[in-house]
C-alpha cells in the first residue's frame, strides 16, 4: 500500500517561517503580546520639566513646532504631525524627550499597531532608538481549528532594522509595521528581561531642536538670532531682549557631561586589615566620571554620563544607578562580548586605598568612536574626563574624539587624572599619557599625591614651582587637594589656599570626585565665579565639604552628599 501527502502553499510559507524564526529574527516568538498576561503599568511621573518655561499651567502647552494639551495630567498628551502620543519625561538639558504611542498606553493588549512615522522641521527621531519592524497578523489565510495555536507560535514577532525578508515571504512585508524602542529597553528585550509589549510600553526618545525653535521664535518677533559658546540672544531693541542658555536651561546652568569609566567596587566591611583577611565584602558602584557625574545629580546639578559597562548583572545595576540618581544615561553602551569592570578596595585603618583592579580587558576599554553619542557631547557646557580611559585603544580614540567635539561646540574642558598606577604599563608611561591631554584642559584637579608624582623632585609646597611646571597657557583653573588640610587653587591672576572640614575619616572612596562635583556643580551655575577670588574661594570651601561628608561613609556613589547635607554642614563652619 502506498499514499501520498500534498500540502498547500501557505503550508509551505508557515513551515518555513517557524524553522527560520529562530534565525531570521532578533529574538524568535514573543508569546507575551498575544497574550498579555503582564500589562505594563507606567508611575506616576512627579516634577515633569517642560521645556522652554519654568511652570506647568495650561496656557503654558502651545509651544512652537508642537503642542502639549492635557497639562495637567501625570503624563500629558502632546501632538506631533496629528498623531498623539504621551509624555513620559522631558531632559531639557540634552533637548530629548520620552514618547509612547497612544494606542500602547491606553489598550493592554492592542489588536493593532499604527505605522506612525514622525516628521516635523523641530523633531527627530533619537539615536537612543533601536528601530523595530514588527509582524503582526500576518497569515489570515490560516482556518483550522488549531489557528490560535498556531498564531500564538509565529504571530506577533518583530526584527531589527535593516531587515531583508526572503524572496518566499515578501507577502510579509504587507503586515510589518516600524515602532521604535529605547535602545536601554530593548537590550533588556533581547535578553529576555522585558517582553515586547513591556518595552514598546516604556516609549522612546524624539529630540527637538532648540536651537531652530529660539531662534525661528526670535524672526517671528522681527528680530535677529545671535549664538554664542553659552548663550542664545534674540536682539530686536528695547528691553525685551530674549536671552536663553543653549541647554534649554535657565542661563548659566551649564549641562556637565562625565566621559570614562564606571566599575564595581568591592569594599571590605572593615578596615585596616588585608583583602585576604576580611570577613566579607560590600558591593559598591564607582569609577570616578560616573561618581562626578552622580554627584552633580545629587547637589542639584544637571549631568550625564558616556561611557561603557558590560551586559551583565554588575552592568545593568550600575545603568540602574544613574536612573535613578537622574543622570541622563543615553550616551552607555552596553557591551556583549567584555565584561564590567571591577576593583577590589583595601582599606586602610586611616581610611587610605589601594586597588587591585580586574579588568583585562573590561567592558569600559571597548568603548569606540563609532559608539559616541554626539549630539550629547555638544550639549556639554562643561565636559569632564580623566585618564584611565587613555591608557588602551579603542577607548582612547573614543576619549580624544569627544573631547575635539566638546571643545569644538564650547565647553568647558574638566579633567581630573585620577591615578592608578597599576593600571598603567609603567610610571613614566602614566605621566605621560596623563601629560598628553593636559594642554587642552581648561580646568584641572589634582591630588597631593597626583601633584608629587608629576613635579617628581621638586618642592611641591612652592607655588612657584607648581605655576611653572603644571600651569598652561590655556588652563583657567588648577586645584590641588589636600584631604583634610583643604586645597590650594591657581590662577592667571591669583593663587591660594582654602582650608578643609575636620571629620572622621571612613573611607577616602570618591572623596575627590566629590570635590569635582561641588566645584563644577558651581562653575555649572556660574563660570566667570574663577575670575572673582572671593566667589571661586566660597565655591571651593562648598567642594571641601562635599569631599569632608563623603569620607564619612562607605562607598564611593552611595556616600555622594546631597546639596542640602552640604549647606548644613557649612552653617557649622561659619557659626564657628
Amino acid at each position: 500500500m502506498s499514499f501520498q501527502l500534498i500540502f498547500s502553499p501557505q503550508f509551505y510559507s508557515i513551515f518555513f517561517i517557524l524553522i527560520l524564526l529562530p534565525t531570521s529574527y532578533s529574538n524568535g516568538v514573543d508569546e507575551s503580546l498575544m497574550d498579555c498576561f503582564h500589562p505594563f503599568s507606567c508611575g506616576d511621573l512627579k516634577n515633569l520639566s517642560y521645556p522652554f518655561w519654568t511652570d506647568d499651567h495650561p496656557q503654558h502647552c502651545h509651544l512652537e513646532g508642537f503642542e502639549l494639551i492635557k497639562c495637567e495630567d501625570p503624563q500629558p498628551l502632546i501632538l506631533i504631525s496629528g498623531h498623539e502620543f504621551r509624555v513620559l519625561h522631558i531632559n531639557q538639558s540634552v533637548y530629548r524627550m520620552t514618547i509612547v504611542r497612544i494606542d500602547l498606553w491606553e489598550d493592554t493588549c492592542p489588536k493593532n499597531f499604527v505605522n506612525v512615522t514622525l516628521e516635523h522641521p523641530f523633531l527627530h527621531y533619537s539615536k537612543t532608538n533601536q528601530n523595530l519592524t514588527v509582524f503582526f497578523n500576518c497569515i489570515p489565510w490560516i482556518e483550522m481549528p488549531c489557528e490560535n495555536m498556531v498564531q500564538r507560535l509565529v504571530d506577533p514577532f518583530y526584527a531589527t532594522d535593516p531587515f531583508v525578508i526572503r524572496d518566499n515571504f515578501q507577502h510579509l512585508r504587507k503586515c510589518g509595521t516600524s515602532v521604535q524602542v529605547n535602545k536601554t529597553n530593548f537590550d533588556r528585550l533581547r535578553n529576555r528581561k522585558l517582553n515586547l509589549l513591556e518595552a514598546l510600553k516604556q516609549g522612546f526618545d524624539m529630540e527637538y531642536d532648540f536651537y531652530e525653535i529660539f531662534c525661528s521664535k526670535c524672526k517671528d518677533l522681527g528680530g535677529k538670532c545671535f549664538k554664542s559658546s553659552s548663550d542664545l540672544l534674540c536682539k530686536h531693541g528695547g528691553a525685551n531682549d530674549i536671552q536663553a542658555n543653549t541647554n534649554g536651561k535657565l542661563p548659566n546652568n551649564l549641562l556637565v557631561v562625565s566621559f570614562g569609566e564606571m566599575l564595581m567596587d568591592f569594599v571590605p566591611t572593615v578596615g585596616g586589615v588585608s583583602l585576604a583577611e576580611a570577613p566579607a565584602f560590600k558591593m559598591s558602584p564607582g569609577g570616578a566620571p560616573a561618581n562626578v557625574a552622580v554627584g552633580i545629580s545629587r547637589l542639584g546639578g544637571s549631568s550625564a554620563f558616556i561611557g561603557k559597562v558590560g551586559d551583565d548583572e554588575f552592568g545593568h545595576i550600575l545603568a540602574d544607578i544613574l536612573r535613578q540618581n537622574n543622570v541622563n544615561s543615553s550616551g552607555l553602551r552596553f557591551d556583549h562580548s567584555a565584561r564590567t569592570a571591577l576593583s577590589f578596595v583595601t582599606l586602610r585603618s586611616d581610611g587610605e586605598r589601594e586597588f587591585l583592579f580586574f579588568r583585562h580587558p573590561s567592558a569600559d576599554m571597548n568603548l569606540r568612536k563609532s559608539e559616541l553619542d554626539i549630539n550629547l557631547i555638544k550639549q556639554a557646557g562643561i565636559f569632564h574626563f580623566g585618564s584611565i580611559s587613555l591608557i588602551e585603544e579603542p577607548c582612547r580614540s573614543a576619549h580624544l574624539a569627544a573631547m575635539s567635539i566638546a571643545r569644538k561646540s564650547g565647553s568647558i574642558l574638566s579633567y581630573d587624572p585620577n591615578l592608578r598606577l597599576p593600571l598603567w604599563p609603567s610610571a613614566e608611561a602614566a605621566r605621560e599619557g596623563i601629560k598628553s591631554i593636559w594642554d587642552q584642559a581648561d580646568v584641572i584637579k589634582i591630588s597631593e599625591d597626583e601633584l608629587t608624582f608629576f613635579i617628581e623632585d621638586d618642592d611641591t609646597y612652592d607655588d612657584n614651582v607648581v605655576m611653572e611646571k603644571l600651569f598652561r597657557p590655556n588652563l583657567k583653573l588648577l586645584v590641588v587637594t589636600e584631604g583634610s588640610k583643604g586645597c590650594r587653587y591657581y590662577t592667571k591672576t591669583f593663587k591660594g589656599r582654602v582650608p578643609g572640614i575636620k571629620v572622621k575619616a571612613v573611607d577616602t572612596t570618591g572623596a575627590g570626585d566629590a570635590f569635582v562635583s561641588g566645584m563644577l556643580t558651581s562653575l555649572a551655575s556660574d563660570i566667570k565665579l574663577i575670575e572673582d577670588e572671593k566667589r571661586l574661594r566660597e565655591a571651593l570651601l562648598f567642594a571641601n565639604a562635599c569631599g569632608a561628608l563623603t569620607v564619612t561613609k562607605g562607598g564611593a556613589i552611595p556616600a555622594l552628599p546631597t546639596k542640602e547635607a552640604v549647606l548644613e554642614v557649612l552653617k557649622g563652619v561659619a557659626a564657628s
